[in-house]
């Protein structure tokens, strides 16, 4: 390959490689233990494209496994359940005494101390498990500390901590390490999932879906995933966030316009020296007023924040028709220059009604007496004209754009899609 064909390929493929990072990056929070969460962060307007990405926080993760994406979730894998599972040792059967009953009561009554808290173990109700806040798991767990009394025994008994862990499978070291896992979830983690991120660009919106799983204790043994996970999910699993931006792309203006399009009127009047009167033109002036609202989509490549160029376009009514018997209403369009999506300054041309000539009359033209008043004739035109507009509320308050809808609508596990996912570490 010739040296000017490589550095091509070079320069395309490192391009390639940089064009995700070129979009700006916009990073979005759910707080999960606020009673109506929602995306603090979004963006209320884009103007080009957008990376949003998305952190859960406050979530359970002492009781729950979360998933975060933009459209359909996974299921996610074990939690605290394993935990649980472990947490009921076969203890060794010795002749006569055994040395180790304090030390498997003790383990027994943390066991059933975990289980009995409502606070580490959700409820089943229907199909679908409760959600319980994480500050109610922590309190909970810390209350209870099962750390330290796990370290006591160890410490305490050392024989039969190691008894225990001479079984096949040991049962006393899972204990200790799944203790100290969910302890290092408690007080060790940021309680928030993976970053998310989805890219929009101005007229799309960005759904992020977060569901939340809970494994029942009773279904799992350490290392063997549950048949079923169809009643895995929790009440608060499901919801929905839909982040919907405005943009500049199409903004509403009104105000005033100077049109050259004249609203005539015709009248038969006597003059001196004439036995008939003539026709006389009036409203012949070369600008009149009117009222405009204009829809001005900006111009790709040609408009930016603070300046650039729209093409616009929207109803005219106009003032000083007098007497005129035309529509007052019609229609203009043409190329603005805006500041800032403000002020809007548009020439162009002005489309509506114009009374013409009477038929078979000029200024001056004597007019019979049995004619009255000489009919004009209407026809539509167009004429020059030039705008002056300013930005009213945008379509955000006619279309519901610029906002965020919240939606609970829990999608057992075994029915979700194949997608790509965010579950917490």
């Amino acid at each position: 390959m010739q040296p000017t064909k490589k550095i091509a390929l070079h320069v395309a493929l490192l391009i390639t490689a940089l064009a995700p990072a070129a979009f700006p990056q916009v990073n979005v929070t759910i707080d999960w233990s606020s009673a109506s969460p929602v995306p603090v962060g979004a963006p209320s307007q884009v103007d080009g494209s957008v990376t949003l990405s998305t952190v859960v926080t406050d979530i359970n993760d002492i009781l729950y496994q979360y998933t975060v994406n933009t459209a359909v979730t996974t299921a996610p894998t074990d939690d605290l359940a394993k935990l649980l599972a472990v947490l009921s040792p076969s203890s060794p059967h010795i002749a006569g005494a055994d040395p180790c009953a304090a030390f498997n009561t003790q383990l027994t009554n943390l066991e059933n101390a975990i289980k009995n808290d409502k606070s580490l173990n959700p409820t089943l109700s229907g199909t679908f498990y409760s959600s319980i806040a994480l500050k109610e798991s922590l309190v909970a767990w810390n209350k209870l500390d099962p750390l330290k009394t796990i370290s006591a025994l160890q410490t305490g008994n050392p024989t039969c901590a190691a008894t225990l862990d001479s079984q096949t499978p040991p049962a006393f070291t899972p204990v200790l390490k799944f203790i100290s896992s969910i302890d290092a979830r408690a007080n060790g983690s940021l309680h928030r999932t993976n970053p998310q991120t989805c890219t929009i660009r101005p007229g799309e919106q960005c759904t992020i879906t977060v569901n939340e799983y809970y494994i029942p204790w009773t279904q799992l043994s350490p290392g063997t995933p549950p048949p079923s996970q169809l009643n895995a999910v929790t009440t608060a699993s499901g919801r929905s966030f839909t982040i919907s931006p405005t943009s500049d792309i199409l903004v509403l203006s009104g105000g005033f316009m100077a049109t050259t399009l004249a609203a005539r009127t015709y009248t038969a009047t006597n003059v001196p020296n004439l036995t008939s009167p003539v026709l006389v033109v009036n409203n012949n002036s070369k600008v009149r007023p009117g009222a405009v609202a204009l829809l001005n989509y900006s111009v790709p490549k040609l408009d930016s924040y603070w300046g650039g160029l729209a093409l616009s376009a929207g109803p005219v009514i106009t003032f000083g028709s007098g007497g005129a018997n035309v529509s007052t209403l019609g229609f203009f369009t043409g190329v603005s220059g805006h500041f800032w999506h403000r002020l809007y300054i548009t020439p162009g041309f002005h489309f509506g009604q114009f009374a013409d000539f009477p038929a078979g009359f000029s200024v001056g033209t004597p007019v019979p007496k049995t004619i009255a008043a000489p009919a004009p004739v209407d026809r539509w035109t167009s004429r020059f004209a030039v705008t002056i507009t300013f930005q009213t509320p945008n379509f955000s308050k006619l279309t519901g754009g610029g906002t965020t809808t919240t939606t609970t609508t829990p999608t057992p596990a075994g029915q979700s899609k194949k997608t790509s996912a965010s579950p917490t570490s």
